[in-house]
């Protein structure tokens, strides 16, 4: 039905709003919270998942995506 169509391009579109602002802000992050902000947000991966690929711990990840948040997220 068309509220269906209208729904799932809403969807999508808040999709590919959220995947642009998250590379836009990737820039300005170091090469650590890069990654991590990389592998949760882009790649769908778990913190505990990021930690392993990463070799840190998923606590240091829980402690970047803090930082991350605490200097961009409003």
């Amino acid at each position: 039905s068309y509220a269906d169509m209208f729904s799932d391009a809403y969807v999508l579109e808040n999709e590919i709003i959220a995947n642009l602002t998250v590379k836009e802000t990737i820039r300005y992050l170091t090469a650590r919270e890069r990654e991590v902000v990389a592998l949760i947000f882009l790649q769908g991966k778990t913190q505990d998942e990021a930690a392993q690929i990463l070799g840190i711990s998923q606590s240091c990840v829980s402690r970047l995506l803090k930082k991350v948040r605490k200097r961009y997220v409003t």
